[in-house]
């Protein structure tokens, strides 16, 4: 009621902390409609902190439909509210820390890694948690400053303590990976499933990936469905899903080309296995060659070389004992697919061996597709 008041009496302050109350529904029923109206009569009073909410709503289509140029139109009044803000030696650690996250993402300004990275370390000195993380994560990738291992890890285990999930989620994964720690698989997958279990979304989707795919532990597809169930419903779990309905101890036709036809749009490898499963049929589907054409069509259209390859040489890849010999290929293949989630993370990086870069070529030549395809399909794993 205090707030109420004080809002209507355009007290921006007031107006910011009852658009918080309706936004979160803390002691009132939530409310987007209400949070909106209060958050932008503070943007208009000058409080940068509501100009940053309404830029969210609108980045997200909360409530409003959603609109990146508006969102950064009411970013870039945040920003200039936050570096006044720190003019005035006003500046706090979770100002900092949302100041790194605008010139991380360019939201409201051009990236800019190094002003980032200062304004993270600032708030990390004030053991902000998500400063803790994305100074610490900067740290442990050395990226756009020197690399330090002990330093970072150091940080992200504050950051962990203080309860930060994603540096919990990072950590783990990065050890799980090897790429810039010592591998410990064991302690990795601990973490990760711990971050799984607690309802985190993308420890969801990266712990049922791992079981899925079954390289650094045995497969296990009824833990793989288990966690890609409580993962976050978008186009890498929908593609996941439809490669898992594929798996003989799991089969279910209909089910995975529901997955893939969901996110075709998104997702040029759907529409590429939708265009293989209705060219060589599948258990209680049949084959249909119009259809095939279509999908492989379509993820050409979208970029994917190797659909196009199908497209080129129907006739032959029709051909039984060819199309045995390209399900092995593209089976190997597929292992080295990784999606890039949410721009905001870092996936555990793959590479081909050796010896399966041998076999691609060995085969490609064979179908007489020219190597430099090859490479570039690595690279973009």
């Amino acid at each position: 009621e205090w707030f109420e008041r004080s809002a209507k009496q355009k007290n921006k302050f007031a107006q910011f902390s009852l658009a918080n109350l309706y936004y979160y529904g803390s002691g009132v029923e939530k409310d987007l409609s209400q949070a909106f109206f209060w958050y932008r009569k503070s943007s208009a009073q000058g409080q940068p902190y509501a100009s940053y909410a309404v830029a969210q709503m609108y980045s997200k289509g909360e409530y409003v439909i959603q609109s990146e140029e508006t969102a950064q139109r009411y970013y870039k009044d945040a920003l200039s509210g936050f570096l006044e803000l720190e003019s005035k030696d006003q500046a706090d650690d979770n100002l900092y820390y949302k100041l790194g996250s605008m010139f991380k993402n360019g939201l409201g300004t051009d990236v800019d890694m190094d002003r980032a990275i200062d304004y993270f370390k600032g708030s990390a000195e004030m053991n902000n948690k998500n400063g803790l993380y994305e100074y610490g994560k900067a740290l442990l990738l050395g990226e756009h400053i020197p690399q330090d291992k002990e330093k970072a890890v150091k940080l992200l285990e504050k950051a962990i303590k203080l309860e930060n999930i994603n540096a919990k989620r990072f950590l783990a994964l990065e050890l799980i990976s090897g790429e810039h720690l010592d591998q410990d698989i064991d302690k990795g997958l601990a973490m990760l499933t711990e971050c799984a279990d607690s309802g985190d979304a993308f420890a969801c989707y990266k712990l049922g990936k791992i079981y899925f795919k079954g390289d650094i532990v045995l497969q296990d597809l009824d833990k793989a469905e288990k966690y890609l169930l409580s993962a976050e419903d978008n186009e890498f779990t929908q593609y996941t899903f439809g490669k898992l309905y594929l798996q003989k101890e799991k089969y279910d036709i209909q089910k995975a080309v529901n997955y893939f036809e969901n996110c075709a749009d998104k997702n040029h490898w759907a529409s590429y296995q939708l265009g293989r499963i209705y060219l060589f049929g599948a258990a209680e589907l049949t084959k249909d060659k119009e259809q095939a054409i279509e999908w492989f069509t379509k993820s050409a259209n979208d970029g994917n070389e190797y659909a196009q390859n199908m497209l080129n040489n129907m006739a032959q890849f029709e051909n039984a004992v060819l199309a045995n010999m390209i399900f092995g290929l593209f089976a190997n293949l597929s292992r080295c697919i990784e999606d890039d989630y949410t721009q905001k993370y870092r996936s555990v990086r793959r590479t081909v061996d050796s010896r399966l870069r041998r076999m691609i070529q060995k085969k490609r030549q064979a179908l007489g597709i020219k190597d430099e395809q090859s490479q570039s399909y690595e690279q973009s794993c």
